[in-house]
C-alpha cells in the first residue's frame, strides 16, 4: 500500500521526539510538521533528514483508513496509548537515584525486583543497554534526547525506553534511559531486539481492543529464584560512541544467555554474541 494523496494525518497525530530541521526537538503529537506542504506532501522525504520514526511508519488499511478523519482517529489512539506509563512507587525511586557509579546495583535490583507489567501481562527483562547523558561526566553522544521523569515507559523510533529523570541545573543537563532488548512472559517465547519488543508491546494493544488506556508500568515482583546477571558490552551502531559502547552496558540474565546458545535463536542473535565475554554480576 502507498501513501494516500492528499492526507498528511501522520504528519500531524503523531509526536516526533528525534531532531530535524527547523524542530531540533522534534514535535507534539497534533502538531503540524513544518515540512508537510501545502498539497500534504511531505517536502524531506527520502533526504537524510527524514525522521526514523517517519520511515518506520508505513501505510496499511488499518491505519490509513479509507478517510483523512480515520486514519487521523487511529493515530490519535495510538499516540494517547503508548503514552509514557505511570510506574510503581519502587521504579521510581530506584530510577530517581541513579548514578552511573551504582550502575551494576541498579540493574542487579531493576531485573530481579521488578516486572514489566502491560495491561495485565507481565513480562520479565532478560536484556537491557544502558545508555545515559550527563553535559559534564558523560557525555554519551549516542543517547536519544528526551524531557522525562524518572520511571517513565517511552516509545520511540528505536524501541522502548524506561527512563531516567531529566534533570537541568544550569548549563548541566542529564537525560537517559533503559533501552528494552530482550524481554519474556513466563513460559513465553523470548523476545529478542528493541524493535520486536516494541512490536510485542504494541501488539498487546490490538490483542486487547476497546477505548480504555492501556496500562505500561514496572511493577514490584520479588523473584522466586534470584537470576545469574551478566553484562556484556553494548551493541556498537553507526552514531555511536564506541567509549560508551564497550563500558560494560549491556545487563543480560543466564536464562538469556542460554537461549542464545539454543536452537531456537535467530542465526542474527547467535552471531551478535559468538565472541561476547560476558562478566558475572
Amino acid at each position: 500500500m502507498i501513501c494516500r494523496k492528499g492526507c498528511g494525518a501522520c504528519c500531524i497525530a503523531i509526536s516526533i521526539s528525534s531532531p530535524m530541521p527547523g524542530m531540533p526537538n522534534g514535535k507534539k503529537a497534533g502538531e503540524r510538521c513544518p515540512h508537510l506542504s501545502i498539497d500534504f506532501s511531505c517536502t524531506i522525504h527520502g533526504t537524510a533528514a527524514y525522521p526514523k520514526v517517519c520511515a518506520n511508519l508505513t501505510p496499511s488499511i488499518e491505519m490509513c483508513g479509507s478517510t483523512y478523519a480515520e486514519a487521523y482517529a487511529y493515530l490519535e489512539k495510538l499516540e494517547r496509548l503508548t503514552a509514557p506509563g505511570t510506574p510503581s512507587a519502587g521504579a521510581d525511586e530506584l530510577f530517581r537515584g541513579f548514578t552511573v557509579e551504582s550502575a551494576d546495583a541498579f540493574f542487579k535490583r531493576l531485573m530481579t525486583s521488578f516486572v514489566l507489567s502491560v495491561n495485565g501481562t507481565v513480562y520479565r527483562l532478560h536484556e537491557l543497554e544502558l545508555y545515559y547523558f550527563h553535559s559534564n561526566d558523560h557525555p554519551d553522544g549516542s543517547v536519544y534526547r528526551r524531557e522525562k521523569n524518572a520511571g517513565d515507559i517511552f516509545f520511540h523510533e528505536y524501541g522502548v525506553d524506561i527512563c531516567f529523570q531529566t534533570r537541568r541545573d544550569g548549563d548541566v543537563t542529564s537525560y537517559g534511559g533503559v533501552l528494552i532488548r530482550s524481554i519474556r512472559t513466563d513460559g513465553g517465547t523470548m523476545i529478542c531486539g528493541p524493535a520486536n519488543c516494541r512490536q510485542e508491546l504494541l501488539n498487546r494493544i490490538a490483542r486487547t481492543g476497546g477505548e480504555q488506556t492501556i496500562s505500561f508500568r514496572l511493577d514490584a515482583s520479588p523473584a522466586v529464584s534470584q537470576p545469574e546477571l551478566y553484562k556484556c558490552e553494548r551493541t556498537v551502531g553507526a552514531t555511536t560512541a564506541k567509549d560508551f559502547a564497550l563500558a560494560g552496558y549491556r545487563f543480560i540474565t543466564g536464562e538469556f544467555i542460554a537461549f542464545i546458545s539454543g536452537k531456537d535463536a535467530s542465526g542474527y542473535y547467535r552471531s551478535l554474541f559468538k565472541d561476547t565475554v560476558f562478566k558475572l554480576l
